[in-house]
């Protein structure tokens, strides 16, 4: 299960992955829809970092390290030019700073160090981007208020692989809120290629912890 992060950074105007997908025309199309406004989200974990600086703080000898940025695998570990160098986070402006946020999106640029079958992402890659735009769908509206604002992890993910997702390429990641209840958020996730065709696809669920972690 992959924590699903309560604290960090909410949206800022210009990442600067911006222009990087700004200057491809099937991307740039999705960054300026002409029937609504959009506004960039910059996730809990550092995203624009140089390749490893996302590690941990060092540790007196018998000491565990100090974790100083949250979700390494992504701010890390996945944070390298063979990996995932690039990806931009927006979603629809909602009309007031506390409304729920229903969707949120993402322009992710594979390499082939996500690989499985040559030219092809990995499934487990695949359902790692599924399961970090669903729960990062809900660590937004938690930030907002609109969400429960305890801590919350995976409940469950169940992926299907529609076609391959390609690798090094990119590709178009979404979530949508399909419901809420008490400690409970369902989240639909989906990837999508160029031609706006589905790659995969998953239902999710995240569940607030009832304590600190």
């Amino acid at each position: 299960m992959s924590p699903e992060n309560s604290t960090g950074p909410g949206p800022e105007p210009e990442p600067s992955s911006a222009a990087y997908f700004k200057s491809i025309p099937w991307c740039a199309a999705h960054l300026t829809p002409s029937t609504e406004s959009i506004t960039y989200y910059h996730p809990p974990w550092t995203r624009d970092l140089d390749p490893g600086s996302g590690t941990a703080s060092p540790a007196s000898e018998g000491q565990q390290p100090r974790i100083t940025v949250s979700d390494q695998f992504f701010s890390s570990t996945l944070n390298t030019a063979e990996t995932v160098p690039r990806s931009l986070w927006f979603y629809p402006t909602p009309g007031s700073p506390s409304a729920l946020v229903p969707t949120l999106r993402a322009l992710v640029r594979l390499e082939a160090g996500v690989g499985g079958y040559p030219r092809f992402a990995h499934g487990g890659a695949v359902a790692t981007l599924l399961d970090e735009i669903t729960g990062l769908l809900c660590t937004l509206n938690r930030q907002r208020g609109a969400l429960d604002r305890r801590p919350a992890m995976t409940g469950f993910l169940n992926t299907r692989f529609l076609r391959p997702v390609p690798a090094p390429g990119i590709v178009l990641a979404g979530a949508e809120v399909v419901r809420t209840a008490e400690r409970k958020t369902w989240v639909r996730g989906w990837i999508e290629g160029e031609g706006g065709e589905v790659l995969c696809e998953a239902e999710a669920l995240f569940v607030n912890l009832k304590g600190r972690l």
